[in-house]
């Protein structure tokens, strides 16, 4: 059972879509998101959203563009993300926030946080570089909306979204 939390924006662009359907085994379980929270086992799902709750409040809704693909190598394998030039700043602040309570312990200090939506996971190292040099050869920009943070429950290939928060005052 893993828990964590993301951004569930609209999005328009069938080409992720596409990418996640043959680059990553968790594309029919959870839909293109932003990572806020690495995926954890604690704390409960009812204390992760409490948690959640208490991180937003008073954070405003936010724009960000997806520009640029990353290869970003975990253990044996490879992901590639997709990272935003404008609303960076904005999504690492979310990420601070919510592993600033309950959840400081579970924070990740051998994985640097990359604000990224995965588009493949799993990859051989070389197959994932050249999979993210083929995507900033299209010169892509995805707009995106932040204005909610969803805490999810996932149990082996069924996914719960446990509440969404809405940013605001």
């Amino acid at each position: 059972m893993k828990r964590y939390a993301a951004a569930f924006p609209t999005i328009d662009a069938p080409f992720i879509d596409e990418l996640r359907a043959r680059h990553d085994p968790l594309a029919h379980v959870v839909a293109p998101h932003v990572t806020l929270l690495f995926p954890t086992s604690k704390p409960t799902l009812e204390e992760l959203i409490a948690e959640v709750e208490l991180a937003v409040r008073g954070c405003a809704p936010f724009s960000a563009v997806l520009r640029s693909a990353l290869a970003m190598p975990d253990g044996g394998r490879s992901h590639v993300f997709l990272v935003p030039d404008e609303g960076f700043a904005e999504i690492v602040r979310l990420h601070e926030r919510l592993y600033a309570g309950v959840l400081a312990s579970e924070l990740r200090l051998d994985v640097p946080f990359v604000p990224h939506m995965t588009v493949a996971a799993g990859l051989e190292h070389h197959a994932a570089r050249a999979l993210a040099r083929q995507l900033n050869e299209r010169r892509f920009a995805v707009p995106l909306v932040i204005d909610a943070v969803d805490a999810v429950e996932i149990v082996g290939d069924d996914r719960r979204r446990g509440r969404r928060v809405t940013l605001g005052p």
